[in-house]
Formats: structure tokens, C-alpha cells, sequence
């Protein structure tokens, strides 16, 4: 990760806490509920340890098309761990 752009996105978070949700996605109908808050143009960080591979895989597929089409970017955090920015 480029690290003026991760430091950007530390401030992002840290300076308005409020435009940023933690969301702990189990299982594929929460995506509508990260669709929600990107539309608010929340900052997303969506966490997805234990959820099985191909329901990760899935969750991640429309949430980074829904990023996407709303001029955003999806960064990588960890393994299970990725940050949706809506612009």
C-alpha cells in the first residue's frame, strides 16, 4: 500500500470518526447494510474473520462493485480486514 495514501486514510478515520463504521459481516444479506452506509459516504472497514471463503468471497465481489460505482476505492488492511472508501 502506498504510504501517503494509508497515512491519508489514518487521518480520514481518525479526524472524523464519525464518517467511518466498523461493520463484523457474517453472513451475505449484511451487504445491503454496507451498500447503506456507502451511500452515506461512511468510510467502511469490514471485517470477515470466520466467515467461510466463498461467502467472504462474495461479500467482498459486491461490496468492491457497489465501491466502485460510487467512485471509490477498496483497500486490503489484512487477510480478512478491507477499508471502502466512497469518494
Amino acid at each position: 500500500m502506498d504510504l501517503a495514501y494509508e497515512t491519508n486514510l489514518e487521518n480520514d478515520i481518525m479526524s472524523k470518526p464519525e464518517d467511518a463504521v466498523m461493520l463484523k459481516c457474517t453472513e451475505i444479506p449484511n451487504v445491503t447494510e454496507i451498500t447503506e452506509y456507502l451511500l452515506k459516504k461512511k468510510i467502511v472497514v469490514l471485517d470477515l474473520e470466520g466467515v467461510q471463503r466463498d461467502a467472504a468471497r462474495r461479500v467482498i465481489d459486491y461490496s468492491s462493485g457497489a465501491t466502485a460505482a460510487l467512485g471509490g476505492q477498496v483497500i486490503r488492511a489484512t487477510d480478512n480486514m478491507f477499508v471502502l472508501k466512497p469518494y
